[in-house]
């Protein structure tokens, strides 16, 4: 059913269509839709209305939903339709909250992009990353921005395995080093480095291991790189990269025995290479590493990292500028095919009706076909009909004889 077809203003009220399967709203002064009854609605597409809230609880097997240019759209409730395959909302300037998208775990398709207002990030968190295929995700640039990662990051993500294995860039450093040069990098001494850094950082690339000072060219299963603060009863170390949590905490009985115990200085960085799973109290703290052990080293060319660091980072921009590329045009193409299919099923569902149309006209027009042996009835009859005509004639005259003897004879 198409809403493009005809002038409509104000509320759409569809509870008539109580077998309505596919509906597509292009209609710009429609404000609200009411789809209550329409609990068989498969495929649902609003282009460019006026609605300001969108709940779906009947419509327990939806499978396709785009929304786009619904310009004061401010709340989705998605909670009920986890049987969603594809999911589009786009261009949807005043959108605030999406709800449900935790639930959601069929998705082939989704793109969630120019929605400036959106907020609930940590829920699409849950909904992008265990859900969906990251090859089709549309993510929004402040959500990119926020989590501070690239698409193929997140696609290539692999889990925590046996050997305390992350792959996870994020982190305040990052975003520094993206607005300073190369040249600049250079200049800085490590005063000027130890001066500026004020968290702890972690920094880790297991695919490309950056080459520094006296590091060992063994390979090593986890390598990451430290900044620390220090604490008296604990150290507390800031996330650049190689984990995905913001900060590790460990106990200073964790580093007992090693040469950098109690000389841990804030500015400096650190290579921690470690194998087995880091074991944490009920604080978070980590306490030890079961099945495995670590070492620990200050890297002293600190230049010479950042540098690296840098030079990775326009790697990776490079990268995530050619991943955006192509999953743009593959989103691209996937909207002009669910557009293109959706346009021929209308067209299709338009079809059968007017099918069913002519196909109960031929059968009425056949019901009511007047068969030979219904013709030869009828000419039976007719010529009954002339005969009792004429029998009646030749009474008629008869009488009319009669009752003109009987005048004459007056």
């Amino acid at each position: 059913m198409k809403s493009g077809e005809k002038e409509l203003k104000g509320e759409l009220n569809l509870d008539e269509f109580t077998n309505l399967e596919n509906l597509c709203i292009r209609q710009k002064e429609i404000s609200n839709i009411r789809l209550e009854n329409n609990a068989s609605l498969v495929e649902l597409v609003i282009s460019g209305s006026e609605i300001k809230e969108l709940s779906l609880n009947s419509q327990l097997n939806l499978k396709l939903l785009s929304i786009s240019d619904a310009n004061r759209l401010l709340f989705i409730d998605l909670s009920q339709n986890i049987n969603l395959t594809s999911f589009l909302v786009e261009y949807c300037k005043e959108l605030k909250k999406i709800d449900g998208l935790d639930k959601i775990t069929k998705l082939t398709f989704s793109s969630i992009k120019n929605n400036p207002k959106l907020m609930n990030i940590s829920d699409y968190e849950k909904f992008c990353i265990p859900n969906t295929p990251q090859s089709n995700i549309g993510l929004p640039k402040a959500w990119k921005d926020f989590f501070d990662c690239h698409l193929e990051e997140i696609n290539s993500r692999p889990k925590k395995d046996g050997r305390g294995c992350f792959s996870f860039g994020g982190g305040e450093s990052e975003d520094s080093s993206d607005e300073e040069t190369e040249s600049s990098l250079q200049e800085k001494n490590n005063d000027e480095i130890e001066n500026e850094s004020k968290n702890n950082y972690i920094y880790t690339n297991t695919n490309d291991m950056v080459q520094l000072g006296d590091e060992s060219d063994e390979e090593s299963d986890d390598v990451f790189f430290i900044f620390t603060n220090g604490s008296s009863y604990r150290e507390n170390f800031a996330v650049v990269s190689g984990c995905d949590e913001e900060f590790l905490l460990f106990n200073r009985d964790f580093f007992a025995g090693t040469e950098c115990k109690d000389s841990f200085q804030k500015g400096k960085i650190y290579k921690l290479c470690f194998s087995g799973e880091l074991k944490k109290d009920s604080n978070n703290v980590i306490k030890s590493v079961e099945g495995g052990g670590f070492e620990i080293n200050e890297i002293s060319e600190v230049i010479s990292f950042v540098r690296n660091t840098y030079k990775e980072k326009e790697k990776i921009l490079e990268r995530k500028n050619a991943v955006e590329k192509e999953l743009q045009e593959k989103s691209n193409t996937i909207q002009e095919i669910n557009k293109d299919r959706f346009e021929a099923k209308k067209e299709l569902a338009d079809l059968k009706i007017k099918f069913d149309s002519l196909q109960f006209e031929k059968t009425r027009l056949e019901s009511e076909r007047i068969t030979p042996e219904k013709y030869k009835e009828l000419l039976d009859i007719q010529k009954d009909l002339k005969t009792s005509l004429a029998a009646i004639k030749e009474e008629n005259k008869a009488l009319y004889n009669q009752l003109e003897k009987i005048e004459k004879q007056d």
